[in-house]
């Protein structure tokens, strides 16, 4: 409107209630519901229900930032349903963007294969570890674990760490 490009009558007209909508990497809690929606959608032309998706794959997805907000996620999932054939969709079946996350050294504990019973274990020394690196400045250790700091904050109320 200050560029003189949208006509000012409009734009009152429009604008009768506004709505602020948070970024996905704000409302995490809400992914599921989302995932489970837009993957409904994206496959109500195909004739089979739409495959589930490992736990690896939606770990993956509730910890992805999504720079696009919700377009990114439905690119994401779109693009993992023309691929996948199988019943489950799992990490290969997802864009390299975030394939590379699943197979990267540097990666997380909980992407990586660790026998079942120490998994927990582990995963919460590594964060510990962390922690202690960067004199528990949770944004930096959040940074090298590859994860994001909500993610590091659930993690440390699991394994009770102060």
């Amino acid at each position: 409107m200050k560029e003189n490009q949208f006509r000012q009558d409009l734009y009152y007209r429009l604008n009768v209630m506004q709505i602020k909508l948070p970024p996905l990497k704000e409302r995490r809690e809400d992914l599921p519901l989302l995932i489970s929606h837009i993957a409904r959608k994206l496959n109500a032309d195909r004739e089979k229900p739409p495959p589930g998706i490992s736990e690896e794959v939606m770990d993956i997805l509730l910890n992805f930032d999504y720079p696009g907000n919700v377009r990114e996620l439905e690119n994401i999932l779109e693009h993992a349903l023309i691929i996948c054939s199988d019943e489950i969709i799992k990490p290969e079946h997802l864009p390299v963007v975030l394939k590379k996350r699943t197979v990267s050294p540097e990666a997380p504990a909980r992407f990586r294969s660790i026998p079942v019973g120490d998994s927990d274990d582990v995963e919460r020394e590594k964060v510990i570890r962390m922690l202690d690196r960067y004199n528990g400045h949770r944004m930096k250790t959040a940074q090298a674990l590859g994860i994001d700091r909500t993610t590091l904050w659930r993690k440390m109320k699991k394994f009770c760490i102060n």
